[in-house]
């Protein structure tokens, strides 16, 4: 080393001449590379002044180079970081800089870029910044070509997984600091890799789920909801399930459990049974399949082969067919209406009224509107004799026909309803047959300027008519419905409604006026308000994030309680309808006693003011022998439907449901109070919980036993929606571009995207 003699004392008032003269052939990017690659050479020696005051020379030091003898002469001019070799220049005795540096191995990981951000943000701006825009030029060029080039969405740049990706690299080059290259292959791994990877981290996941599933299943309180669902591309089958517990925190989880290949010729109920046992058994659950609930629709292959389970159906499906059955809307008699009536007055009827630009939809736009009524021998209800129909308006007449529908309303054709009733057939065939049509022309996106220039002129005669100018982004294009979803008739209405004014001036252009001339508006709006409760009461039900048994009893109430006044209120068809919907719903829902169980294990429903008295005595009976632990297994066996927690607008009402008045309506309990009254008689002082797991998880120590029993019934949905969506998330793995993939490798990501959203759920939560 040399002596103290020999160093410059930068930091010292009284500066000594310099030995080298090697600072005018160095920068402070030459002299880091030279620390981090030639160590021999180089090195950083502390500050031997005895007069330094800066916290800041217990990280730096002077970078010096070796000379004969073993020596090292420091390199006037500039200081650098023990740790990571960042060098500065000093030339005046400041210490500003070396006092703002954050070293970040020093750092813990993951705080690098933050503390560099805060703390270096005067470096950064005159040092840095200008290389970091030019940077994001490139890296902008190159995220446009590349969905340009690979034909893939602009979104994908904005995908969190990429973005991980690309901080981890940011992280290695921060970490390397070196001049030698580090090629993307030597990181990046290929496609097979990728696949492996996945095999191996669902192996894993379903290694850790598996005895969390085993521990609520012998609890009695797991659910799953299995169904079968077939790819668009290779027509390959898959049956999915997806799994529903509470876990001891309370948290409500919903997990794609399997969606694996069903590889049987006929999908029958043993078919069914035999593929989900066979996948029970990779979670060790094929011993707990008694103590499993199953919540299916009413399809009988499922009904056949889960004969042996506890098995609940469905509520949205349930109201969704009671929604078809009340409009007519069953496509199995389209099927037969095609084979046993070809007749030439059939095929004027569809003629008439499915014309369109192209003749292929003659054929094809039956089965794609799966509308019973399009093959109905009537076309034009104006031509018809209309004293029947005076004599329909009746009440009295109304419920002869009901009645009838009751007795037998598979087979009831439109010839028998009443004429008023037949214009509301009429008026949602029509609405159909604009759509089609509107669909096949491409009017839609025509029908969208034709909308923006309504707007701009509106707009130039009265902009405040317009708030913020934006009424042009009111129509989108028509909305097409689906047999399966009877909503969508629903949404189908709306669009017309919405798109009526551009939609006139379009087929005005087109001399196809009639189209949209002969639809009635007025049943179109008497429509849309019929379906608005439905609407809201089929959203709350299908949510599948959180508990939802507790909204059966009183969304269903709420929905008769509506038809009985909306058969009051309404007149002509829309009146038959209520009364049809109405007896509909008495005959083919009942409100089971486990729907009232659920409705009393959400505080804010406990009064069970819309269940009766029978139904009250017989839910806290049942609770008080369920809740002993003994008795886990006897409560479970009736059905169960859901309603969940909501959007902004479904949380007000589900609020409007609420028992308001808890102490008007509170019976008085016996002397001798279990735990059930005294459930019954907590003051919940005005508090609301919109999630009833938050009330169970404060007061399990108040009410154990009812802890635990609400922890199995409140994790049984009402309906099949999750495993819905667990097919929607496999359609678009199962795209175009990947229409050979592995039905086993789409099990894999399903499984490990689930988890993935559980976990973020928690965390959040």
């Amino acid at each position: 080393m040399a002596s103290n003699d020999e160093y410059v004392l930068v930091s010292s008032p009284h500066r000594t001449k310099p030995i080298s003269n090697a600072s005018h052939t160095h920068t402070s990017k030459s002299i880091e590379t030279i620390l981090n690659n030639n160590k021999g050479d180089y090195k950083i020696v502390n500050n031997p002044s005895k007069r330094l005051t800066a916290t800041c020379w217990t990280l730096f030091g002077f970078p010096a180079q070796a000379i004969d003898g073993g020596e090292f002469e420091i390199i006037q001019g500039f200081a650098s970081c023990k740790q990571c070799f960042e060098t500065f220049r000093y030339v005046c005795g400041s210490t500003t800089s070396l006092n703002q540096h954050q070293c970040p191995k020093s750092l813990p990981r993951g705080q690098q870029s933050i503390k560099d951000s805060v703390h270096s943000s005067a470096q950064r701006s005159a040092i840095i910044e200008k290389t970091i825009r030019k940077k994001k030029e490139n890296v902008k060029r190159l995220c446009a070509q590349w969905p340009a080039t690979s034909m893939r969405p602009f979104q994908i740049v904005a995908d969190p997984g990429f973005k991980q990706i690309s901080q981890e690299c940011l992280s290695i080059g921060r970490e390397m600091r070196s001049d030698q290259p580090v090629m993307v292959e030597e990181i990046l791994c290929c496609d097979r890799t990728v696949r492996n990877e996945i095999n191996r981290m669902a192996d894993e996941g379903r290694k850790e789920l598996k005895q969390k599933l085993i521990d609520v299943a012998q609890l009695g309180g797991l659910c799953l909801s299995p169904d079968i669902w077939t790819d668009n591309y290779r027509k390959v089958s898959y049956l999915g399930t997806t799994a529903h517990y509470i876990d001891e925190q309370y948290r409500f989880h919903s997990i794609d459990l399997f969606c694996t290949e069903f590889k049987a010729k006929r999908k029958t109920g043993d078919d069914i049974l035999k593929v989900i046992e066979e996948q029970l058994k990779v979670f060790d659950l094929y011993d707990c399949i008694d103590l499993i609930t199953f919540v299916t629709d009413r399809g009988a292959n499922f009904i056949r082969g889960l004969r042996h389970c506890k098995v609940l159906h469905c509520v949205a499906h349930r109201l969704n067919n009671i929604l078809k059955r009340t409009f007519y809307q069953q496509p199995k008699q389209n099927k037969k209406m095609s084979k046993v009536t070809p007749s030439k007055s059939a095929c004027r009827v569809f003629i008439d009224t499915e014309i369109t630009p192209s003749k292929e939809t003659k054929r094809r736009t039956p089965s794609r509107q799966s509308s019973p009524e399009i093959g109905y021998p009537y076309v034009d209800n104006n031509n018809e004799n209309d004293e029947d129909s005076d004599s329909s308006d009746d009440s009295s007449n109304d419920d002869e026909d009901d009645e009838f529908f009751l007795l037998d309303y598979s087979t009831t054709t439109l010839e028998n309803l009443p004429q008023s009733a037949k214009l509301v057939i009429q008026t949602i065939k029509d609405c159909k047959a604009l759509v089609a049509y509107v669909k096949k022309a491409s009017l839609n996106r025509e029908m969208q300027l034709q909308d923006e220039v309504i707007s701009n002129n509106s707009t130039t005669t009265d902009e405040s008519s317009l708030p913020n100018g934006k009424q042009s982004n009111m129509v989108t294009t028509l909305h097409q419905s689906s047999i399966v979803r009877c909503l969508s008739l629903s949404d189908l209405l709306e669009s017309i409604k919405r798109s009526n004014e551009p939609l006139r001036v379009i087929l005005t252009q087109r001399n196809e006026q009639h189209r949209i001339e002969k639809i009635n508006m007025s049943i179109v709006q008497q429509l849309i308000e019929f379906f608005q409760p439905w609407k809201y009461i089929l959203k709350e039900i299908q949510k599948g994030n959180s508990p939802s048994l507790f909204a059966v009893l009183p969304c269903v109430t709420f929905l008769k309680e509506d038809l009985i006044n909306r058969e009051k209120k309404e007149k002509y068809g829309m009146k038959f309808f209520a009364k049809r919907a109405q007896q509909l719903l008495n005959s083919m829902f009942q409100v089971d006693d486990i729907h009232v169980i659920g409705a009393f294990l959400h505080p804010n429903y406990k009064t069970l003011r819309f269940a009766t008295s029978t139904q009250i005595d017989c839910c806290h009976q049942r609770c008080r022998n369920a809740a002993i632990p003994e008795g886990i297994d006897n409560a479970q066996d009736e059905e169960a439907p859901v309603c969940e927690p909501k959007q902004k607008r479904q949380k007000v009402f589900m609020k409007s449901l609420m028992d308001h008045n808890v102490e008007a309506k509170r019976k008085k309990v016996k002397q001798g109070k279990d735990e059930v009254d005294r459930y019954i008689e907590f003051d919940l002082q005005g508090k609301v919980y919109l999630d009833p797991l938050h009330f169970w998880k404060e007061n399990e120590s108040n009410f154990p036993c009812l802890s635990r029993l609400a922890k199995r019934y409140l994790s049984i949905p009402c309906n099949s929606a999750a495993v819905e969506r667990e097919f929607s998330a496999a359609g678009q793995i199962i795209s175009q571009r990947r229409s050979t993939i592995e039905p086993s490798t789409v099990d894999n990501i399903l499984f490990l995207r689930s988890i993935a959203n559980n976990k973020i759920k928690t965390t959040t939560t």
